[in-house]
């Protein structure tokens, strides 16, 4: 687990490491280990887990010439304080605010909730940011 800086957070995820069978599945638990009064309690912290897996080799190809991939998996974890209303969330894309500058889209989040995109589309066009800073209060996202 990391802050979005890269530093350690403080979570921990169990079991570590595991073998996982052939169509099977497992439950990862993420346990808290910080002070929760050490994070911010009037906005939204995010966190990721970062989660790598590797295949097993079978037996019958252990003395083959073989390509073998690793597949590393990111995962956001939002951490709301219990101050912060749940349907305050719902709502919080409404109070983006949208403007041009020097021919980009701007978006600014005055929430203090992360807000995600999974797709934008202007005129019918679909945009892709090329910067991205998306901090509750802080949305700044350049197309």
């Amino acid at each position: 687990m990391s802050n979005i800086d890269g530093s350690k957070a403080p979570f921990l995820i169990t079991p570590p490491v595991y073998k996982l069978e052939e169509n099977r599945q497992t439950l990862l638990h993420i346990v808290f280990t910080g002070d929760k009064n050490k994070l911010p309690q009037d906005r939204e912290s995010l966190f990721l887990a970062n989660i790598k897996s590797v295949s097993a080799m079978p037996e019958e190809l252990k003395d083959r010439n073989t390509l073998q991939f690793a597949m590393k998996a990111r995962l956001k974890l939002f951490w709301r304080p219990a101050s912060l209303d749940n349907s305050d969330a719902l709502t919080a894309w409404e109070k983006l605010k949208f403007h041009k500058e020097a021919g980009k889209l701007i978006v600014k989040n005055p929430t203090p909730f992360y807000i995600s995109f999974s797709d934008l589309t202007v005129s019918g066009k679909n945009i892709v940011p090329t910067e991205s800073k998306s901090e509750p209060g802080a949305l700044l996202m350049k197309w």
